[in-house]
């Protein structure tokens, strides 16, 4: 049994069952643009550039968990540029807010109103998530003047990233890449199928699991990883599982892969009760 984290590593799936439809429109930032790079790192690094920010300044790095935890693609980019902060502070000039892990950011609307009066520029990290409607009926990615996305994160593709601006503008010696583009048009279709998947297994393993052990850290979400408590969970004899990143003792993060087949969540349900080992 094998459980990658990422779904092009799922070698056995020809399309895992997903089903083409209509995309959801983008709702809340409908008059945008789209640049296309080998990377959303590479985009983030090309975008902190052109906002000419200097070593005074400061990037302020705020995640939906607020934990310790912060990918280096983006901490070390944004240091690069800037300081960097966990707080919004006096010198604070661009918010990179991190919908972590496929969760969106509980504060989200009143964050975004609150930087675009004090002309804070807001960068949406939704590099766990796409097409997701929010109750208020926006789009993640609609709220800040930036988004970007890491397309090999949330879609079969083996690389690429997206940066969605409500700005026309070219990134200073940048070139679209055309390749990218056309990859990421291949799979749009999918988006609903990828995401309703994805939900299908957390609800599987929440099920068997009980939903006591599972502590999200917002309750909007399309889960790149369930939250689930290690209380109790035997997790010593589990191999082919690629866990995810954290600081935390007290949770594990287990991979939702909207190709992995739903009877190797019920085996590895079934294991991490004690009731089998895998």
């Amino acid at each position: 049994m094998q459980l990658p984290i990422m779904m092009r590593d799922v070698k056995t799936a020809h399309n895992g069952g997903l089903i083409a439809c209509p995309s959801p429109p983008y709702i809340g930032a409908e008059e945008h643009f789209e640049i296309y790079g080998c990377s959303g790192r590479s985009l983030l690094a090309g975008l902190l550039r052109r906002l000419g920010l200097c070593r005074s300044d400061v990037i302020t790095i705020l995640t939906t968990s607020d934990d310790q935890y912060i990918s280096t693609c983006v901490s070390v980019t944004a240091f690069n540029f800037a300081s960097i902060s966990r707080c919004i502070e006096s010198t604070t000039k661009v918010v990179l807010l991190i919908h972590e892990f496929g969760y969106v950011h509980p504060q989200l609307e009143r964050l975004a109103s609150e930087l675009a009066a004090k002309n804070i520029v807001l960068i949406e990290d939704c590099a766990h998530v796409r097409g997701l409607t929010l109750p208020c009926g926006r789009s993640v990615g609609s709220f800040g003047d930036y988004a970007l996305f890491s397309l090999p994160k949330v879609s079969p593709m083996s690389t690429g990233g997206l940066l969605r601006t409500k700005n026309k503008y070219i990134l200073d010696g940048w070139e679209d890449d055309e390749f990218i583009r056309s990859q990421h048009n291949q799979v749009i279709p999918y988006w609903r199928s990828i995401n309703l998947k994805r939900m299908e297994r957390y609800e599987l393993l929440r099920d068997m699991l009980g939903e006591n052990r599972f502590i999200p850290p917002s309750q909007i979400f399309c889960p790149f990883f369930a939250y689930v408590s290690k209380h109790s969970l035997s997790l010593d004899a589990i191999q082919g599982v690629e866990f995810g990143s954290t600081l935390r003792e007290d949770v594990v993060l287990i991979p939702i892969n909207p190709l992995v087949e739903l009877g190797v969540y019920r085996m590895l349900s079934h294991a991490l009760l004690g009731a089998r080992k895998i």
